[in-house]
Order: C-alpha cells, then sequence, then structure tokens
C-alpha cells in the first residue's frame, strides 16, 4: 500500500521562525488531514543563571524545542509515525544521465556523475534518486539531495521527544506527490505548477510517477509581481524537459 497505507502521518516542518505539523489520514482512498498546527519560534534571548547570553546556536535550538512542545500538546491525533519534511533551500533536485544500465552500476558512479552539478561538497548531502527512463546503453535519473546539517540537528532535536521520523521529503515533492496521487491512472504524460510561499516546482508525470521535475526559488509574491520573469522560468522549465 505503499508509505502511507491506511496509517496516520505527521508530517513535521521545522523551521527557523516558524514550526508546524500536518496530520493526515486516508479516507477513502484519498489524503485527509485530520489537524494542522502551527507555532511561532520565539526570538527572545536566553540567558544563564549567571546572567550571561545563551549562544545562538544554543538558543535557536531551545527555541524550536519550545515550540515543538506546544505542538505536541495541542495534537488531538497520535500519529502511526513521522516524516521530515525539508525546506527546498536546502536541497537540490537534478536530473543526470549515466552511461550505464542497472542499479549497481548507478549506485557506484552516482556520486561522482552528481558532483559536478552541485556547489557544495557531495558529502555533505543525504542521497537518493529513482530511475525516470532507462535505454539500452544509458539511464537517466532523478536525484534528490539534503543537506545532511540540516537534518542531523533537526533529528537530534526530535530524540528530546522520542521521535524518530521515518524518511525525510523536500516540502515541494510533498505537494508534488499529493497532486500526481490525483492523475495516478492517467496514461498520458501531465504538467503541473506547484506555487507555495517561497518557492515553485515544475513537474511532469505519467501516472503517479515523476518523469521531470525542476525547482523555481520563486514563490507566491514573485508570480503576482513579475509574471513575465515567471513565465519566462516555466518556459525554460519546458524546454529543459524537451531536451531530454
Amino acid at each position: 500500500m505503499g508509505l502511507f497505507g491506511k496509517e496516520i502521518v505527521g508530517v513535521l516542518n521545522i523551521g527557523n521562525e516558524e514550526v508546524n505539523i500536518v496530520t493526515v489520514g486516508i479516507k477513502k482512498g484519498k489524503f485527509e488531514i485530520l489537524q494542522y498546527l502551527r507555532t511561532q519560534v520565539s526570538t527572545e534571548p536566553l540567558y544563564t543563571e549567571e546572567g550571561e547570553t545563551v549562544s545562538p546556536e544554543e538558543t535557536k535550538r531551545e527555541r524550536i524545542a519550545e515550540a515543538l512542545d506546544t505542538i505536541f500538546r495541542k495534537m488531538k491525533y497520535k500519529p502511526s509515525f513521522f516524516v521530515l519534511s525539508v525546506p527546498s533551500e536546502y536541497s537540490i533536485i537534478r536530473t543526470i544521465s549515466i552511461p550505464f544500465r542497472g542499479a549497481k552500476k548507478v549506485n557506484s558512479v552516482l556520486k561522482f556523475e552528481l558532483e559536478p552539478h552541485i556547489p557544495f561538497p557531495i558529502e555533505e548531502l543525504k542521497l537518493d534518486y529513482f530511475v525516470a527512463y532507462e535505454g539500452k546503453k544509458e539511464t537517466d535519473i532523478l536525484v534528490l539531495g539534503i543537506r545532511d546539517i540540516h537534518i542531523s540537528d533537526n533529528l537530534s532535536i526530535l530524540e528530546e521527544f522520542s521521535i524518530k521520523p521515518e524518511c525525510a521529503i523536500v516540502d515541494s515533492l510533498g505537494l508534488a506527490y499529493l497532486w500526481s496521487k490525483t492523475g495516478k491512472d492517467e496514461q498520458k504524460l501531465r504538467a503541473g505548477l506547484v506555487i507555495d510561499k517561497d518557492f515553485s516546482l515544475f513537474v511532469v508525470a505519467k501516472k503517479s510517477n515523476f518523469v521531470f521535475l525542476r525547482h523555481l526559488f520563486l514563490g507566491r509574491d514573485e508570480f503576482h509581481k513579475n509574471p513575465e520573469v515567471f513565465s519566462r522560468e516555466i518556459q525554460n522549465s519546458i524546454r529543459a524537459f524537451l531536451a531530454k
């Protein structure tokens, strides 16, 4: 039945300014939001017993923990498991072609092939991928990478509440996944544009499988204020897809 099955899932999003959780269930084969909770992360400084200011890193950690505690106390449903939603700015999405076939060979060269496409050491990434197309001599794969430091920091805070997420997913991909499920029986290619506050995602899907994704760092405000720029980026996305 896939990741969700008939379980109740808690999707956690931990940001520097806000913490929120969406509790999701399955009803008649469709996703249903059971509860949505959010709270602001306090910006008030912390002080030691001696009156000294606590370091910014420790203050941030403590304030996020306080916000999580507030949310967990208000939850009406007990999730079967949790998923960590990671902000798009901490991730990369790339489609790359590898001149090999077979999962074993792809795994062995993935990091080497991806390294020229990212602006930081590949050791800083948690990687996952799936095959978009497999030809006779090459494999097109869609690669997802999340900055390890962001995941590690959040996991260490959640350990204080005895919570260990089953997986992490980029927030934009979570929205695209829900969209793809609405056409899981559609045989033709479908294109969709997901627009959120701080990002957008151009996605092409067949049935419920992603064929192409392009992440855009243009959010809702840019969509309304600069439609020409937004339109140009969508056109570039379509050209990139057709070029594949």
